[in-house]
């Protein structure tokens, strides 16, 4: 699965020296730049956060706590939830971080009031799904790239199957029309140049001498 949540050296130094105050108004503010819970970041940041709180101080830093109302705490209906009021409870969230209890109301709030708004959040999936889907698509392109490659060493697997294809026969004659023409010159010249004579249709040297004999014979 893609990560979007890139610790900083800030979570790692707040880990070692159990800064739970740091680290709930860390994780506070990465609702607060995605208040539509789009990413995943705010889940892999407290993930992040437990097991390297184990791994420094070989032990899980307690970030939550029970809930206790503030003294400015206030509540909305939901027809008059706006951006200052959803600001106001991510206020409490860090004051008093019970996620058990603030949490569902904060999800809620941030779908509703930022669902047509721009958000860091949104930004942040919409790059990671353009990439995602330019890879496919350059990937989809280098495996049909490759079965057309594969499919022309397979028509061309043999030296017999080379030859039954029309381009290949083609080019042959095409590179090789010069030896074509020299021969077709020759048939030319030992079909058509003969003198037709007799019966045999030819006048061969053989019918010659044979004539020759035979006039000689007759004047002797």
């Amino acid at each position: 699965m893609d990560k979007y949540f890139n610790p900083e050296e800030t979570y790692n130094n707040a880990i070692r020296k159990k800064e739970i105050g740091v680290l709930r108004a860390l994780l506070t503010g990465i609702i607060g730049s995605d208040p539509t819970f789009v990413t995943t970041e705010f889940e892999e940041a407290v993930n992040y956060i437990k097991n390297k709180s184990i791994d420094y101080n070989r032990g899980e830093l307690i970030l939550t706590e029970e809930y206790k109302k503030q003294e400015d705490e206030y509540e909305k209906e939901a027809g008059e939830w706006d951006e200052q009021y959803f600001q106001m409870n991510l206020v409490w969230l860090r004051d008093n971080f019970c996620l058990s209890k603030r949490l569902p109301l904060i999800k809620e709030i941030g779908k509703t009031v930022y669902k047509n708004k721009e958000t860091f959040g949104k930004s942040k999936a919409a790059c990671r799904q353009q990439i995602s889907t330019e890879s496919g698509e350059v990937d989809r392109t280098v495996r049909s790239d490759s079965k057309k490659g594969q499919a022309v060493r397979t028509a061309g697997g043999s030296s017999y199957e080379k030859d039954q294809l029309p381009g290949s026969f083609l080019g042959k004659v095409k590179d090789n029309w010069w030896i074509i023409l020299i021969i077709l010159l020759l048939i030319y010249l030992v079909v058509f140049q003969a003198k037709p004579s007799g019966k045999n249709g030819f006048e061969t040297n053989n019918v010659t001498l044979i004539d020759q004999r035979d006039r000689g014979m007759i004047n002797g």
